[in-house]
């Protein structure tokens, strides 16, 4: 608006400072001439979603609670991190960890699973025991709830997917500067291309690295990014994807308060306070790598696959705080223990091939998609280092070195293979403008079993859907939905007597 303004009076002032003969008017303005000013107010609506078996769907037609936070929205806000761009999201909490190492979402009151509840471009169990980045994401959406249709095994609290930037028209440029109060500061280039004769190969490359400081007292570290997102429009028909990504995180681990010595307190914690000592260790490193080929057959039927492996590597030293005894709560007096994994590997292999179009029968018009998908997980042997617990004043920061601890026992913890294998049907049935029907079906094939021999478990299902979606009027809808899921027993956590060991049940 300003500049509109600005410029008007410039033109004004320039036509007024040359000499005009009596009756000349023009360089003034006429008193009945229209001053048009023009505005547009920023809006972060989204109209589609992406996430699971709606591509590109409409929100008001989508019979699910989906949360999609642009990219737009993600600059305004300045989110660095999943925890800043899900705070748009209502009922979403962090749990378990602290999350200056890692991000344990909670979503209606149920944990993410680390491993089955976050995805890339909808398809790739991404390992988010390494947080995620978003410096090259486009967006990232929230599906809360069971979804189990397309995604097969998973806890029932909702899907977290994340998509990349891709090469647009608009050649992209860009050089980011940021920090924060507490002295993080960090650096990133975004840099995006069409080329060939007729833009049919695309790149968009993003890099990023920071120093990390955090609000807790001796914990910082650093982090970076790197990505890569190709695209090659082959022919009018066939159209190929590929993503790569790698991004490494290296902090001091915060520590935490045993359950028994928190029931102890009668106040709360000080938040700045750091329980670990000096340089306890916390380290991922993490690759993801997705192809996708799109073919469209005939008419708007169209066959996909894709294929992706997502990698992460992790380094943790636990430390948790005890009170001697309820006596010692006053002087603080209490011990730390815990331990030491110098090594967890983690590995999901993914396919997923399906069929998507439509057909009409008696004047209703039906989108079907049929798929197959497969889900790898592997999680290698760890070995885990026990160490002789050491002194320690709650109401003081430990001054000694992770180095120094002295380390007694070691476990090994046998690693695992869970194979989630998936044949899915979906028929959203359009009955006139304002009525949708949903109904599809999974078959369920799941096979786990300890790395050792031991453990293992097989386990078939039939997993269905069904909905109806109505619109009273073009801007609203009202939904209705019936959806069954399965989700792993999982693994014993850290701390559990059984720890590292597969539930069957």
């Amino acid at each position: 608006m300003s500049i509109w303004l600005i410029a008007a009076s410039a033109a004004t002032m320039a036509a007024g400072g040359a000499e005009a003969a009596p009756g000349d008017q023009r360089g003034e303005r006429q008193l009945d001439e229209d001053i048009v000013v023009t505005g547009q107010r920023p809006s972060f609506k989204t109209e589609v979603v992406q996430v699971g078996a709606f591509r590109n769907q409409s929100v008001l037609d989508t019979p699910a609670t989906v949360a999609v936070i642009p990219r737009a929205l993600l600059d305004a806000q300045g989110a660095i991190g999943l925890e800043e761009a899900l705070r748009n999201t209502p009922g979403v909490t962090q749990q378990a960890t602290s999350p200056t190492t890692s991000n344990n979402f909670v979503s209606r009151g149920v944990l993410m699973n680390a491993r089955t509840n976050y995805r890339l471009n909808g398809g790739l169990q991404v390992i988010n025991l390494s947080p995620v980045p978003i410096e090259n994401k486009q967006r990232v959406e929230l599906l809360k709830g069971v979804s189990a249709l397309y995604y097969g095994i998973s806890t029932p609290s909702g899907i977290v997917n994340v998509v990349t930037k891709r090469a647009g028209t608009q050649p992209i440029n860009t050089l980011t500067i940021n920090g924060d109060a507490e002295g993080s500061v960090g650096a990133g280039v975004d840099f995006g291309r069409k080329i060939g004769a007729e833009g049919q190969f695309g790149v968009r490359l993003n890099a990023y690295g920071s120093h990390i400081e955090t609000p807790i007292n001796g914990v910082n570290g650093y982090r970076y990014l790197a990505s890569g997102a190709f695209d090659w429009q082959v022919s009018d028909r066939l159209a190929l994807k590929l993503d790569v990504e790698h991004y490494r995180r290296a902090t001091d681990e915060p520590g935490g308060i045993s359950l028994a010595a928190f029931q102890l307190l009668k106040t709360v914690p000080d938040p700045h306070a750091r329980y670990a000592p000096v340089n306890a260790p916390y380290r991922t490193w993490s690759t993801n790598v997705l192809g996708r080929a799109d073919y469209a057959i005939a008419g708007d039927w169209s066959v996909r696959v894709e294929s992706g492996l997502a990698t992460s590597r992790r380094q943790r030293a636990r430390a948790d705080f005890s009170f001697t005894s309820a006596a010692t709560v006053a002087s603080g007096a209490g011990r730390i223990a815990g331990n030491y994994t110098p090594d967890q590997s983690y590995r999901n292999e993914y396919l997923r091939g399906e069929v998507a179009g439509s057909v009409e029968t008696l004047g209703i018009r039906h989108e079907l998609l049929l798929g197959a998908a497969r889900n790898r997980q592997v999680q290698d042997d760890q070995h885990q280092q026990s160490y002789t617990s050491a002194a320690q004043n709650f109401y003081v920061a430990p001054s000694y070195s992770f180095d120094t601890l002295t380390f007694t026992t070691t476990r090994l913890a046998a690693g695992s293979v869970n194979i989630d294998t998936g044949f899915y049907v979906l028929d959203t049935a359009h009955v006139g403008e304002r009525l949708l029907l949903i109904g599809g079906v999974r078959r369920v094939l799941y096979d786990t079993e300890n790395l050792d021999g031991s453990g293992r478990y097989r386990m078939t299902a039939w997993t269905p859907t069904g909905g109806v979606v109505f619109k009273p009027t073009p801007r609203s809808s009202l939904y209705f939905t019936y959806i069954e899921g399965l989700e792993s027993a999982g693994t014993a956590p850290d701390g559990t007597t059984n720890q590292g060991e597969i539930m069957p049940r």
